[in-house]
């Protein structure tokens, strides 16, 4: 029986276009993740900021800004998906694996554990909460933990997708 690997080797030029598309549907992906999430960040945080000096509370600024972040949350479940599509077909044509090649899927593998938590546990819950945040007792708290998670997240996002974004530059 031919190794799958032998095949590879065997019908290289076939799988370039493959590899290509897998390559440009990563950079893409992991630029949407640490670009735009950094993006959605310090737009919240201006957006924040400016709310407040013109006399609106953190609380009321802070929610009238949730839905940018519950509706970036379909954006980053699919690009997250995509992205590890992308780093299926990388994994499968790679024939060494590096440290840094394995630093890549590593950070990858946290950066879309931190999208995936993100954008289908807490952006749900949050979007569950957000009608009730001014007129029940207990859900400005609720949503405020949720704040906290989701801000954690976004940093393991950010983070682990530069990192995964970078390693190849260190690849010989």
């Amino acid at each position: 029986m031919t190794s799958p690997t032998l095949i590879i080797k065997q019908n290289i030029a076939r799988f370039t276009f493959l590899l290509k598309l897998g390559k440009i549907l990563r950079l893409t992906s992991l630029s949407i993740l640490f670009a735009g999430s950094a993006a959605i960040v310090f737009a919240a945080i201006t957006l924040v900021k400016a709310a407040q000096a013109n006399g609106l509370s953190v609380s009321a600024a802070a929610t009238a800004n949730a839905p940018i972040f519950l509706h970036y949350s379909k954006v980053v479940a699919v690009t997250a998906v995509v992205l590890l599509i992308a780093e299926a077909v990388d994994s499968f044509f790679t024939q060494k694996y590096t440290k840094f090649k394995l630093i890549q899927y590593v950070a990858t593998t946290i950066c879309c554990l931190c999208a995936f938590n993100f954008a289908f546990v807490i952006a749900p819950e949050m979007q569950y909460l957000l009608p009730y945040i001014h007129s029940l007792n207990g859900i400005q708290d609720a949503f405020q933990n949720l704040h906290e998670t989701s801000r954690i997240l976004f940093s393991g996002i950010i983070l682990f997708a530069w990192l995964s974004l970078i390693m190849p530059a260190f690849e010989n």
